[in-house]
C-alpha cells in the first residue's frame, strides 16, 4: 500500500493491522486515524481506528470465517479470538520479498 508514518524513531512505519478480504477487493486497515488527513481516500481500503481489530476478528468468527495467519507472527491476543477459526499460512509479504528481480 505504499504507506508511511512516524510511529517508530527513524523508521517510516506505523502500528497498524489489515485484514485482505478473499471474496472481495477491499482492505480494512486499522491504525491510528490521525495519520490520514480526512480527505485521504484510497481505492477499496477502509480505514479504521487500530483498537477495532479486535471486533472485527470476533465478528469474522461469530460468522465463522476462516482466518488466514502466519503463527509465528500473530500476537497472543489476537491469537485467543481467532483459535478455533485460524487457517495456517506463510506471511505472504515475506514471500514477496523474497521474490528477487533480474536487476536485484
Amino acid at each position: 500500500m505504499n504507506l508511511r508514518a512516524d510511529d517508530i524513531n527513524y523508521n517510516p512505519v506505523f502500528f497498524s493491522y489489515a485484514i485482505f478480504d478473499k471474496g472481495s477487493d477491499s482492505v480494512d486497515l486499522f491504525s491510528d486515524k490521525e495519520h490520514f488527513n480526512p480527505e485521504f481516500t484510497m481505492d477499496n481500503v477502509k480505514i479504521h481506528e487500530y483498537e477495532g481489530i479486535t471486533a472485527a476478528l470476533q465478528d469474522l468468527c461469530k460468522a465463522g470465517t476462516k482466518i488466514g495467519v502466519d503463527k509465528n507472527k500473530v500476537n497472543a491476543e489476537l491469537d485467543l479470538i481467532i483459535k478455533d477459526n485460524c487457517v495456517s499460512m506463510e506471511n505472504v509479504v515475506e514471500s514477496i520479498k523474497a521474490c528477487k528481480t533480474k536487476i536485484e
